[in-house]
């Protein structure tokens, strides 16, 4: 949890500063398109975050990603990025579900 905000703060300026953009964008994507996808991933974080400390439950993941799940950014990152945060969540079951909810939710 405590990571939460470093992350959120370099997410901000990854997607506002052209630097560090051009320093973390992963090879074959424009910066201003990876700027526009790491725009996404907060409004990812901060629902995560949520899930991970109860305030969302197993029953109401669909609801609460609708609103994301529309967003076109969001959308664009999960399809760019979804199956590296499959991965990343196999060996937890939580993140799982949630990743699997933002799919879902991305897709519908």
């Amino acid at each position: 949890m405590a990571l939460a905000s470093p992350q959120i703060t370099w997410l901000s300026q990854v997607s506002t500063n052209h630097h560090p953009a051009t320093i973390w964008a992963p090879e074959g994507v424009e910066v201003k398109a990876y700027q526009r996808l790491m725009s996404a991933k907060p409004m990812l974080c901060h629902l995560r975050l949520r899930h991970a400390r109860g305030h969302v439950s197993d029953r109401q993941p669909h609801s609460h990603a609708s609103a994301p799940g529309t967003n076109t950014a969001v959308q664009e990152y999960l399809e760019r990025f979804g199956s590296h945060r499959a991965q990343e969540a196999l060996d937890d079951k939580a993140a799982g579900y949630f990743t699997a909810v933002m799919a879902d939710a991305a897709h519908t």
